[in-house]
C-alpha cells in the first residue's frame, strides 16, 4: 500500500459520528492540574478533534555520540480509534537520506527504516512495539488535547502540578506522568517505553520535555520540544522537533 493509500485508509477508520462540544462539566472529577491544563489549552467550547495532519522539522540521531542530523516529517492521527502514521526523512549528509515510518494502526505498532527510501535497514513489530507506539501517541496528544478527554483515557491525581494518565485500546495499555506549571502549561511527560536496541526492545525511562508554546488553531499548545532516553543516569536526547503546520478535522 502506498503512502496516499495508507493515509486514506487511516482516516477512513475514524469514527465520523457528530460529537458534542466540550464543556466545564467534562472536566469534573479530573485532577486539578489537569483541569488547569485543559482550561489554559482552550478546549472549552470546541468539538473533539477527530483527525490530525501535521508537519515537523528538527534534528534526529540514532545513538549516543552521533551528531544531530536534519529531519523533516509529516504525521497523521485519528483519535477514535487512537492511531497514527509518521513519515520521517533524515539527511545525514547531502544527497543521502534515511526514510522512516512509525505507526500504530488497528492496535498494532511497527517501525520501518529504509536507506535512500529503497533498502530496508530495520523493521520492528510485535506487542512491545505496539505498547511503545501507543505510548508515543499518548505523549503526542498534547498537540490535539481534546483526545485526552476521550473515554479511552483515565486520569489519577499525583500532586498539585502533576497527574498520571492511562490510555487503553485493543488490549494495549500505555501510561505516564504529565507535569504542569501553575499557569496550566504542560512542561514534561515521563514514562517507561520500549527502546529498539539491535534486535531487541528494552524498557527504559523516557521523557518529552517541552521547550515552547504558542497559539495554533485557537488552542494554546506546545510546538517545540525534545525526546530523551534516560540511560543509567545519562540523558540521551535523540530528537529535537518543531511543529511547522497543524490541521484538524472536528
Amino acid at each position: 500500500m502506498g503512502k496516499k493509500e495508507e493515509i486514506a485508509d487511516l482516516f477512513n477508520k475514524q469514527d465520523k459520528s457528530k460529537m458534542k462540544v466540550i464543556t466545564e462539566d467534562d472536566l469534573k472529577g479530573l485532577p486539578e492540574p489537569a483541569q488547569r491544563y485543559f482550561r489554559y489549552s482552550g478546549v472549552i467550547g470546541m468539538a473533539p478533534v477527530k483527525t490530525v495532519s501535521l508537519k515537523q522539522k528538527g534534528f534526529f540521531r540514532m545513538k549516543e555520540g552521533q551528531k544531530m542530523m536534519p529531519m523533516q516529517a509529516e504525521q497523521y492521527y485519528t483519535t477514535n480509534p487512537p492511531s497514527f502514521i509518521w513519515y520521517g526523512e533524515i539527511t545525514p549528509i547531502p544527497l543521502i537520506s534515511i526514510k522512516a515510518r512509525d505507526m500504530f494502526v488497528n492496535g498494532k505498532g511497527s517501525m520501518l527504516i529504509k536507506l535512500l527510501g529503497l533498502f530496508k535497514v530495520g523493521e520492528n513489530c510485535g506487542i512491545e512495539m505496539a505498547q511503545a507506539a501507543l505510548t508515543r501517541y499518548l505523549s503526542e496528544t498534547i498537540w490535539f488535547p481534546t483526545a485526552l478527554l476521550d473515554e479511552s483515557v483515565s486520569w489519577t491525581p499525583v500532586d498539585t502540578n502533576s497527574a498520571k494518565v492511562i490510555i487503553e485500546y485493543a488490549g494495549i495499555k500505555a501510561s505516564g506522568l504529565f507535569y504542569f506549571d501553575s499557569k496550566g502549561q504542560l512542561k514534561n511527560f515521563t514514562t517507561e517505553r520500549y527502546q529498539v536496541e539491535g534486535n531487541a526492545l528494552i524498557l527504559r525511562p523516557w521523557s518529552t520535555p517541552i521547550e515552547a508554546y504558542k497559539e495554533i488553531n485557537n488552542l494554546n499548545i506546545p510546538y517545540r520540544g525534545d525526546a530523551v532516553w534516560h540511560l543509567d543516569g545519562r540523558e540521551f536526547k535523540y530528537i529535537e522537533v518543531e511543529i511547522t503546520e497543524l490541521k484538524y478535522t472536528l
